[in-house]
């Protein structure tokens, strides 16, 4: 049996215990290349829900608590904490809209879901971390002066 064709059935049978399909094991490949060490984190979380079965949504939190961990020297503690609480939509290949903000404690609730929403195109592979820090700087920036500091 060749190499492609071993691979091919290995595809499969991953697509059957995952209950997804093929193009829903493409946009876990890409939430593992834009963000390394997400499948490492999906693992832990089969383990620590060990009563639920494994699905796509495990590799949905999986890739934003990983894109969390790269940015959180660039972001401030209440937005760690806010992007964390927020829900990313786990619908298979048309997964990403934010499903819900959370809680966030400060006074700047509708530029918090504007950091949100940026949060969520770093997650989902759509900008770079660079493109994400300068865009971050520039609304936490706009958000203080809004405020009056």
């Amino acid at each position: 049996m060749s190499e492609k064709r071993k691979l091919e059935y290995a595809e499969k049978i991953l697509c059957e215990l995952l209950s997804v399909g093929s193009s829903d094991l493409e946009a876990i490949y890409e939430m593992e290349e834009h963000h390394p060490g997400t499948l490492d984190r999906a693992f832990e979380l089969f383990d620590e829900f060990k009563n639920e079965r494994p699905n796509f949504g495990f590799f949905v939190m999986a890739v934003k608590d990983r894109a969390l961990e790269e940015v959180r020297d660039i972001i401030t503690s209440e937005d760690a904490e806010s992007f964390q609480d927020m829900v990313i939509d786990d619908d298979y290949v048309a997964w990403g809209p934010i499903a819900s903000y959370g809680y966030y404690e400060g006074e700047d609730v509708e530029e918090n879901h504007e950091r949100q929403e940026l949060f969520d195109e770093y997650v989902m592979g759509e900008i770079t971390k660079e493109a994400f820090a300068k865009r971050y700087a520039e609304l936490t920036r706009q958000a203080k002066q809004e405020v009056g500091e």
